[in-house]
């Protein structure tokens, strides 16, 4: 399938502005990362997109489903056109996804 582009973030997530326009590159990585950290209900015209990943990340470890937190992932990156190939939770509380937008 064709890359998908966008307009770019910052760490921040503030826009990309070079030479008074924005910056348009390659964005899936970006999708993802937005659906990671934004909650349900953050996307007006999509309020059942979010994975919530801060504040889950922030419970307890041993109390932390990572079934069901892979499942959760997964789900949401398949509602936005992407194909999960693997999730895994690394030991340093990172995520590791391989994925593909179909």
């Amino acid at each position: 399938m064709i890359a998908a582009k966008d307009i770019m973030l910052d760490d921040d997530n503030e826009l990309i502005i070079n030479n008074g326009d924005f910056e348009v590159k390659h964005s899936d990585g970006q999708h993802v990362k937005l659906i990671l950290l934004s909650e349900k209900g953050a996307w007006r015209q999509q309020p059942f997109v979010g994975v919530g990943i801060r504040k889950l990340m922030n419970t307890k470890l041993g109390s932390l489903d990572r079934g069901l937190l892979q499942k959760r992932i997964a789900s949401q990156l398949e509602y936005d056109s992407y194909a999960v190939k693997n999730i895994a939770l690394l030991t340093e509380g990172k995520l590791s996804i391989d994925y593909e937008r179909i």
